[in-house]
């Protein structure tokens, strides 16, 4: 047996900070962000919700060795987070990829692995009046992939437009 209680409101506190410098090949992108729930509400065993912060941080580290060859090299990781009645324990990722392009970026291959580590979990519990549901498990998020991409007639349109607004500009 469940029921639904509403509770008059919920606030969330979000901040965030990124840089993206430039040292040569070198280009990282960093980022970290606080987030914090703002929830008064009893637990069944007369406790309050927790509203401790949660701070994410996401590193983009790409190295363009060319302007046809790029490698990147990504890190995301989150610690415990409260969200109402759910607490979901924190992870961390790291995924890695490879692009070079060929005939002035007509053919394009992207190599990627994600989740390399597979580190990524979710865990987390929700707590209820006489209920709790516990979740922990990993939900499959490493992978490889090869895109292999061709654009058609890139920057070069031979289609130059026969004017065919012209006459309707000129009456407004």
């Amino acid at each position: 047996f469940s029921s639904t209680y509403n509770y008059d409101h919920s606030e969330n506190l979000y901040a965030s900070i990124s840089a993206s410098p430039k040292f040569g090949i070198y280009q990282p992108t960093a980022e970290i962000n606080y987030i914090q729930q703002r929830f008064h509400a009893p637990l069944d065993n007369g406790t309050i919700v927790k509203n401790n912060p949660c701070f994410a941080i996401s590193l983009r580290n790409q190295f363009a060795f060319s302007n046809t060859f790029i490698a990147r090299v990504d890190f995301r990781a989150r610690t415990k987070i409260y969200n109402g009645f759910q607490i979901s324990n924190g992870w961390a990722r790291m995924n890695l990829a490879l692009r070079k392009t060929f005939y002035n970026n007509r053919l394009i291959f992207i190599l990627s692995a994600d989740d390399i580590f597979k580190s990524e979990r979710e865990q987390w519990t929700l707590r209820g009046y006489g209920t709790t549901l516990d979740k922990d498990c990993y939900n499959y998020s490493r992978a490889i992939s090869l895109t292999v991409t061709y654009n058609f007639n890139t920057k070069r349109s031979k289609y130059k437009g026969t004017g065919a607004g012209n006459a309707e500009k000129s009456r407004l």
